[in-house]
């Protein structure tokens, strides 16, 4: 935290270096410089002001001042350098999300169920990775993320620095992801970032969380999940999909039992997918991802409609048995179901 002489046009928008450097041309040198001599006059006639020098750190020449915040005290500038936030090992998240893809403009009306496209798993990286930067206790807003496209390659796992034609094209797939909410009788979809921006001169990219999402991932009572970042090692997007659904099982009473419509709609296949493709293609891989690569245990059985009829072994939903590994170190044998039905 640095003070500085509060300019007689007033508060300036801490945005425009611009327009305090031209109000105030010795800026630079009072912050290098410390506190200016007028200032100390004033800090030690008001002991408020007198704490806030107390904690003042050392100025330095090389700064980024565009995130520098304002804040008035009196007649002075109180200028706090913030530094970027540290990504969480854990984030949270409302149970009332039910599925992360892509735009409106490619929803799937299947019968009564409305199903978003699949995403690249690049895009669904970059998008969880927002949520793991808000302390969902505390804070009031989300903060923005922004890294190079080198640091953004590494961020997501890559083992080559991105293109600035592949940064564009992921930022615009990252554009039209969206949030999928069943709150109560309401259904909603929610553009999953405000921005999504490349500075072509610099390499920066700046990311945000839409502001729509706070009631979804900030200030949570109840009927929430909680999500660790190891999902960031799991290989697909169908694999980060069943984690999240997993997940809203671990610490409640919630029926663990998925009719066949629903998992299909959580692991985003066709509805025409026969059993045998979706059992060995796509559920059986993902199984085994996410206890290979996460704190989950995970197994499951079959239920079948029964009764009486040709259609009595017809498999009408998969119950999931659903467990936090204690020592995350471990590893699962998966033995799979043989295909059935």
């Amino acid at each position: 935290m640095r003070v500085t002489p509060f300019p007689k046009n007033g508060l300036l928008d801490p945005d425009d270096k611009r327009e305090l450097d031209a109000v105030d041309p010795n800026y630079r040198r009072l912050i290098e410089g410390a506190i200016a001599d007028e200032n100390k006059k004033i800090l030690a006639l008001d002991p408020r002001r007198a704490t806030l020098a107390r904690v003042v750190h050392p100025d330095r020449r090389n700064d980024q001042e565009a995130n520098t915040k304002v804040r008035k005290f009196g007649n002075v500038l109180v200028f706090r350098q913030e530094k970027a936030r540290e990504p969480l090992s854990e984030a949270y998240m409302s149970n009332s999300i039910r599925s992360i893809g892509l735009d409106e403009r490619k929803l799937k009306f299947r019968g009564a169920e409305v199903a978003l496209s699949p995403c690249h798993v690049n895009a669904m990286k970059v998008v969880l990775h927002l949520p793991f930067r808000v302390l969902a206790k505390w804070d009031k807003s989300f903060c923005p993320l922004e890294k190079t496209v080198a640091q953004l390659s590494t961020l997501i796992g890559l083992k080559y620095r991105m293109s600035h034609e592949d940064a564009k094209a992921l930022l615009a797939e990252i554009g039209g992801v969206r949030f999928l909410v069943r709150k109560g009788s309401e259904f909603i979809v929610i553009p999953a970032t405000a921005i999504s921006k490349l500075d072509l001169a610099s390499g920066v990219v700046r990311l945000k969380l839409n502001p729509e999402l706070a009631p979804y991932l900030l200030d949570l009572e109840r009927d929430f999940r909680k999500i660790h970042e190891c999902l960031f090692k799991l290989p697909t997007s169908r694999a980060i999909s069943l984690y999240l659904h997993l997940r809203t099982f671990i610490g409640t009473r919630r029926s663990r039992s998925v009719p066949l419509k629903d998992l299909r709609r959580i692991l985003q296949v066709s509805n025409k997918l026969l059993w045998y493709d979706l059992h060995k293609g796509a559920l059986d891989p993902v199984v085994q991802a996410v206890n290979k690569n996460t704190e989950l245990v995970v197994s499951y059985d079959l239920e079948r409609q029964g009764g009486r009829g040709q259609d009595r072994a017809r498999i009408t939903a998969v119950k999931f048995k659903v467990a936090e590994r204690p020592n995350t170190k471990s590893k699962l044998t998966f033995k799979p179901l043989s295909a059935q039905g």
